[in-house]
Parts: C-alpha cells; sequence; structure tokens
C-alpha cells in the first residue's frame, strides 16, 4: 500500500491539459494512505522436482528434471492523483479526443501474470584414478511466460472494481522460449598439485512471443495504439563456447 509520509509536488501528465499537469499532496499520518482502490495479492506457485543417481564405478550419472507453474495475480491503484482524470474531461484534445475515462475518477491496474517451466539435466561425471577424467552432459528447458493486464474502473465508495464497468486498458501477451545445450569438459593432472580444464557447449535457443491489444488505453486506437495482434518476431540463434582453466594447490589434497 502506497503512504505519503510528506508533503509532495509532482508532474504528471502532459503539460497541455487543463489546469496545468503539477499536482499537490499533502502527507498522510500512520495507518494511513492516498490509495483509492483496493490492492488484492495473490501468489500461487506449484514445484515438482526429481533427482537420480547412479554409481557406474567408472563414473556418477546424475539425472535431474523440474516442473514450475506461477501465477500471480495483483491489483495496483492507478487513480492518484484521480484529478488527473477530472483535468483531462475539461481538455479539448482536438485530434486526441473521444478518450472514455473513469466514472468516479478511479482505477486499478489488474495483472494475472503466469510462469510454466520444465527443466530437464543429465551429467555423467568420470571417477578414474588416473590423471584423466571427464564430465559429459545434456540441458533442456522449456519456459513460458504469460500476461494479462486490464485497467478497471473503482467505485469511490467499496474501492472495489465496478461490476459491469467498461475498462479503459486491455492487453494480452506471452513469450515462449526453448533453451537446450550439450557440454563436456576434460581434466588432466599433469602432477598431484596441478589440474588443467579444458571444456566446451553448444547451446540453441528459440523464442517466440505473442501480443495482441485488446482494448487501447483511454479506449482511444490515438493515444493507445490499434487494437489487434501484433506482428510475431520468431528468434533463434545457437553458439559455441569454450572454457580453459588452470589450478594449482600448493599442497596435495588441499
Amino acid at each position: 500500500t502506497a503512504v505519503n509520509p510528506i508533503d509532495s509536488t509532482y508532474l504528471i501528465g502532459p503539460p497541455i491539459i487543463s489546469g496545468g499537469n503539477n499536482f499537490y499532496t499533502p502527507a498522510v499520518g500512520d495507518r494511513q494512505t492516498h490509495v483509492r482502490s483496493n490492492e488484492p495479492h495473490d501468489d500461487e506457485i506449484s514445484v515438482l522436482a526429481l533427482e537420480y543417481e547412479h554409481d557406474f564405478g567408472f563414473g556418477d550419472l546424475s539425472v535431474s528434471g523440474s516442473y514450475l507453474d506461477r501465477t500471480l495475480v495483483d491489483y495496483r491503484d492507478s487513480s492518484s492523483p484521480s484529478r488527473l482524470h477530472s483535468r483531462f474531461k475539461n481538455t479539448p484534445l482536438g485530434p486526441w479526443g473521444g478518450v472514455t475515462l473513469s466514472r468516479d475518477d478511479r482505477v486499478t491496474s489488474f495483472q494475472d501474470q503466469g510462469t510454466e517451466q520444465f527443466a530437464f539435466e543429465a551429467r555423467l561425471a568420470s571417477t578414474l584414478e588416473g590423471r584423466f577424467n571427464y564430465l559429459v552432459g545434456a540441458f533442456y528447458q522449456d519456459l513460458t511466460n504469460n500476461l494479462e493486464s486490464i485497467v478497471y474502473q473503482t467505485d469511490a465508495a467499496t474501492g472495489g472494481v465496478i461490476p459491469n464497468a467498461i475498462t479503459l486498458l486491455e492487453r494480452e501477451a506471452s513469450v515462449d522460449r526453448k533453451s537446450k545445450a550439450l557440454f563436456g569438459e576434460l581434466y588432466f593432472n599433469p602432477v598431484d598439485t596441478v589440474e588443467l580444464l579444458g571444456g566446451v557447449r553448444w547451446f540453441d535457443q528459440e523464442q517466440d512471443q505473442y501480443s495482441n491489444l485488446i482494448v487501447p488505453f483511454l479506449r482511444s486506437p490515438v493515444i493507445g495504439g490499434a487494437p489487434g495482434v501484433q506482428p510475431s518476431n520468431p528468434q533463434s540463434f545457437d553458439d559455441v563456447t569454450f572454457k580453459g582453466q588452470i589450478t594449482w594447490k600448493p599442497l596435495e589434497h588441499v
């Protein structure tokens, strides 16, 4: 919850609005707020993880997988200062006219954010007694992020969303990202106190996105943009990276 411990003056909105864009908000005391809309918050997370290990004698195998599902629902009051809405009502906007403003000069920004992720990794680390050892592995991840954003009008008396009132902004978007990799490392001990490491990693990533503007900001295509599904821009890239390292231990077994 937002609070104002001191008097504040700030600029919001374009200077062309009626009355100017300079606003003053007085301080409030303890346990008081200038928030005009209710702000419920809900965060749910589900995680499932599995791990398997096995000793083959010549090396240790480790396999792990995880699944994550998170839903975050959040309401944030976006009507402070409400006087900005009133000043917009009294402003001749010319080609930017036709905007729809809230009934009581009070709005809340609703966001429903979802994250779904599946990850898998397998690696085999040798346990040879000679001067050479190695590590090989594979990795895969599928990550999806979703967002639904709506600006609702809220009631001056209750602070809750006004039922069946028109919304002032609606949009939805998602990003899907898939990543995979193969990697390996080789260890060599020329003497007991020195270790040489050389490694290589190949990775590939694909990403796609979706965006749909259902209701433009203030229901004005001139201000908020034309509604509709935005062009997608799929991207993919891959690369190979190398790693080198020298480790020296002043004493054996340290």
